[in-house]
């Protein structure tokens, strides 16, 4: 569904069937694959929660709410991830005290991204939704692998 992540379950892959003779090995890592499978839909998810409603707002226009989100700054797009992560980690805190600027970019890089994919995802899900042309049911992880 993103830049990259192909390339991370493909090196995932190459390291567990290095260590393919470790049993322990091999269970931890299909634990953390289903751990980030996990976190992936929920984060999806909410993202789709989020995209759903700027359509609403623009008028079931995808352009309009792309463009919307694109005005946003880097505070906004931030504060839209950080509150997706801790709905799921609580814990979770931004490091406010240390400005870096590569990963700042990086998390408006995956944003924008992820927002494009999440917007479409809600525009099929308004125009294929149901009989009223809405639905407010969210996509399963087997919905969700339609869109990688």
């Amino acid at each position: 569904m993103f830049e990259g992540q192909q390339e991370v379950a493909a090196l995932v892959r190459v390291s567990y069937d290095v260590r393919s003779s470790d049993p322990a090995f091999g269970g931890l890592v299909r634990v953390a694959m289903a751990v980030a499978e996990r976190f992936r839909v929920a984060v999806s998810r909410d993202g789709i929660r989020l995209a759903m409603s700027l359509l609403a707002e623009c008028d079931g226009d995808l352009h309009r709410a792309q463009k919307l989100t694109r005005g946003w700054n880097v505070e906004r797009k931030s504060q839209e991830l950080t509150t997706t992560f801790q709905r799921w980690f609580p814990l979770y805190k931004p490091n406010i005290q240390r400005n870096d600027r590569e990963e700042e970019q990086a998390r408006v890089v995956f944003f924008d991204t992820a927002m494009t994919t999440w917007l479409q995802i809600a525009q099929d899900l308004r125009l294929f939704g149901g009989k009223d042309g809405s639905s407010d049911d969210l996509p399963d992880a087997a919905a969700l692998k339609r869109y990688d």
